[in-house]
């Protein structure tokens, strides 16, 4: 069916066609007017689930087994590619805000044999040699292989009938060779593209019938390897909603465990240690640009019920002050569970089993809440923790001063809070942890986890070199795939080696959002809003991808301001850093991480209100994240690319309405399949020049790629912002090894311009675009930068890029 019939053929709304883009040379399917929306139909009602995939099977006319834009079906029946998400605009000063939901057509074509070299030519010459250092997808862990030689067999081990019943036994977690299926987030949204998804009710019974065939797969892939394990005397935790299990067997056994074919890594379970962190939280929430979400109520909370509020879960070393006032609300219960995750953890008071090794708990009881200090509570109250309805007599009244700076920036999210790590107990439960979230109902869409096994000495850590290979970093992978995002924090350890990444795991894992801290140690008592906008990296902020480690990637994605006072505590009170010897310092990037994962929070709460439900996609979450760097890097502010150890710079939120952006202003937010050897174009501001006012241009790309894990190449794709009468690239974001790429300019208003996503080699058969493609997700915005707007940003609210 051609684009043009599409307005008869559904009541669908077409965004206006100003020009059809030129033909380029080397065009795959002819010329595409890709500044054209085939927009999703939009409703009023609140149980309707709205995404840019509604009825896109119908609006494209496929048949029953295609969905546009994912698999076979990616491009149009006349050979155009679509693109999935979000157009937003305003043309100028006083006009109003606009947006359209659905796909657009866009041009792609073949990447010459010339511009190939070119491309490989201008890489980083680190990331050639990164390309060699994926480890080959080591099986036994390093400090698995480290515990393993130090053990000697015993005498008796080679006498007949002998069962080493003296043997060391040792914890481990075991990942399993995982099938070539696709994700559970790309099968949602064939099922959104299929129609079968009208309201979120529908989507609930997708999902719980995609998750029990799940179940059954893995169930039917552990039975083997459990058996195993069972026959040499050791036990088994089974994991229901991964591709694992976590076992206690003699340590003998090991090398044979990972030479089993449908056995993936075996890593030994490491202890799970907080990332410690001030100013308070009113100077956070404006420095970090929070305000204009939470202030304005974007803030987690949506309608009257709670069913439909964003929910995170809260991963801990121990459980919250789940009596402190900022976490209840009589009218609305904020903690939608409170699980243990340890062994025997059925035989505590109020507690009983609920799957993966954790059990739902009435309450945290005193030793739950106190045995690891106030961490728990300091970052869950940072995150989510409440004063401003008058939650606390000592604070009376509503949204003072003194109520928010006590207060976290996503003040009326619903929390899932896990305590893994009680006392000085070692076990497997934060893997656990990470599987029983994927079985809640309503599931949480952010995951925060300000902690993580330390990257030395070697016999400690399960990724050292961060490789994100282990099996603690496999399973936050599975949080991405099957739609939760994990917000970590980059640790503590310092970056004064160059070549040393001291990331806490698994913060290498290539689905996890990994925060560093910008801040000034010294003084931070006396920092307001400025420090936090412009402070230098903290001396203990964990370095990232080096050229030696993190085989080639940044892995730092961004940074957020480490230090934080009167937080809350794990007595019902507020914990305030006086100065005096001994006092706890409350800087680190266990603080830098709920800060970002609020944000995305109020993002998500905004997006599902104001857009679609879109950006319950990980990716398209992620993407629009990275944008919000302010591109400070080591040497001042970096015109393409990341850092690893700024990543994408300081945290400095954006909000894509007239009260977030200048005008002219203009942004989008897409996934797109990109395959190998091909460049896919984007033009802008619906193929005209930019508005002369313009004074800044940003975008970035990410994927996500499953060879990460196994150690093998990951796809290597290009970002470029060009001159599209010239074809001239203006900004380029090459780099080999990254899975993800940035480009800014300055003063671009007055210039047609188009974004070019060119895939240089790419190899992905799983993300949901078929075979050698890979499902690129993009975010792009232009704007004005003189902050004189009636109606806002202003220069003090929201910087100037």
């Amino acid at each position: 069916m051609p684009v043009a019939d599409y307005r008869s053929a559904l009541p669908l709304l077409l965004s206006v066609s100003i020009s059809c883009a030129a033909s380029t040379e080397g065009e795959i399917g002819g010329a595409a007017a890709n500044h054209l929306m085939i927009e999703a139909p939009d409703t009023d009602q609140p149980d309707v689930y709205r995404h840019p995939l509604r009825f896109a099977q119908q609006m494209a006319g496929l048949s029953d087994d295609q969905v546009p834009g994912l698999g076979d079906a990616k491009n149009s029946p006349e050979g155009l590619r679509y693109a999935v998400g979000v157009r937003l605009w305003s043309e100028a000063e006083g006009a109003p805000s606009q947006h359209a939901s659905g796909l657009v057509p866009v041009v792609r074509r073949a990447i010459s044999r010339q511009e190939m070299e070119r491309r490989w030519r201008n890489a980083d010459p680190r990331d050639l040699m990164q390309a060699e250092l994926a480890q080959g997808g080591r099986k036994i862990g390093e400090s698995l292989q480290a515990r393993l030689d130090t053990i000697s067999p015993p005498d008796d081990a080679e006498k007949p009938g002998a069962r080493d019943a003296d043997a060391p036994m040792l914890e481990v977690a075991v990942r399993l060779a995982r099938p070539d299926v696709e994700s559970l987030t790309t099968q949602l949204q064939r099922a959104v593209g299929r129609g079968e998804v009208d309201t979120r009710d529908d989507l609930g019974a997708v999902r719980s019938r995609l998750l029990a065939q799940k179940r059954a797969h893995i169930a039917r892939l552990q039975a083997p390897v459990a058996a195993a394990i069972r026959s040499q005397g050791g036990k088994v935790e089974l994991l229901e909603n991964m591709w694992g299990l976590n076992a206690t067997l003699p340590a003998r056994f090991v090398p044979e465990l990972a030479a089993r074919q449908d056995v993936a890594r075996v890593d030994l379970h490491v202890r799970l240690q907080p990332d410690f962190a001030g100013i308070d939280g009113i100077d956070v929430a404006n420095g970090s640009q929070i305000t204009q979400y939470n202030a304005a109520g974007w803030d987690g909370e949506r309608g009257l019920g709670t069913l439909d509020d964003v929910t995170v879960a809260v991963v801990e070393t121990c459980g919250i002050d789940d009596e402190h006032p900022g976490f209840t609300e009589p009218s609305a219960p904020r903690l939608r569970g409170r699980f243990i995750c340890e062994p025997d953890c059925q035989s505590l008071t109020g507690c009983s089993y609920s799957g993966s090794g954790c059990c739902s708990c009435d309450n945290f009881d005193e030793a739950h809440e106190l045995n690891c200090s106030a961490h728990a509570s300091n970052v869950a109250g940072l995150l989510l923790g409440d004063l401003t309805d008058n939650q606390d007599p000592n604070f009376p009244g509503f949204g003072t001063t003194d109520q928010r700076d006590r207060s976290g920036y996503a003040n009326e999210a619903r929390a899932y809070i896990y305590d893994v790590q009680p006392g000085e107990e070692l076990g497997p439960t934060l893997i656990q942890a990470f599987s029983h979230m994927l079985g809640r109902i309503p599931e949480p869409s952010i995951a925060n986890l300000s902690g993580g096994p330390k990257p030395e000495p070697v016999v400690d850590a399960d990724d050292p070199f961060c490789l994100g290979q282990s099996v603690l970093s496999r399973a936050a992978n599975d949080l991405y795939e099957d739609g939760i995002l994990l917000i970590k924090s980059a640790g503590n350890e310092e970056h004064d080696v160059a070549n040393d990444c001291r990331l806490t795991s698994p913060a290498a894992a290539i689905g996890a959002f990994t925060v560093g801290a910008h801040t000034n140690f010294v003084d931070f008592q006396t920092a307001g809003e400025s420090a936090v906008r412009n402070d230098d990296i903290g001396y203990f902020s964990s370095r990232g991808g080096t050229d030696t480690e993190g085989a080639g990637r940044s892995i730092i994605d961004i940074t957020a301001y480490g230090c934080r006072n009167v937080l809350f505590d794990a007595d019902g009170g507020y914990y305030t850093y006086t100065g005096d010897f001994g006092d706890y310092i409350p800087c680190g990037t266990s603080y830098s991480a709920p800060t970002v994962g609020a944000l995305a929070v109020d993002l998500t709460d905004w997006w599902r209100t104001n857009l679609d439900n879109a950006i319950e996609d990980p990716g398209l979450l992620y993407v629009n994240l990275l944008l919000m760097g302010d591109r400070e890097g080591p040497s001042g502010e970096m015109d393409s690319g990341f850092d690893g150890l700024w990543g994408g710079g300081r945290l400095k939120a954006r909000k894509w309405d007239a009260y977030g952006m200048d005008s002219p202003w203009y942004a989008e937010a897409y996934s797109v399949c990109v395959d190998h050897g091909e460049t896919v174009e984007f033009p802008l501001n619906f193929g005209l020049p930019l508005p002369l006012d313009v004074d800044v241009a940003k975008a970035v790309i990410y994927w996500y790629d499953r060879h990460h894990e196994l150690g093998t190449a990951i796809d290597n794709i290009d970002l470029a912002l060009v001159r599209a009468d010239t074809g001239t690239p203006l900004r380029e974001s090459n780099s080999i090894t990254d899975n993800k790429e940035r480009v800014f300019y300055e003063d671009p208003g007055g210039l047609p311009l188009r974004v070019e996503i060119s895939g240089t080699s790419v190899t992905s058969d799983l993300s949901g675009c078929g075979f050698n493609s890979q499902r690129v997700y993009y975010a792009f915005f232009y704007e004005d930068s003189d902050r004189d707007d009636f109606e806002g940003p202003y220069a003090s609210e929201v910087e100037p890029e």
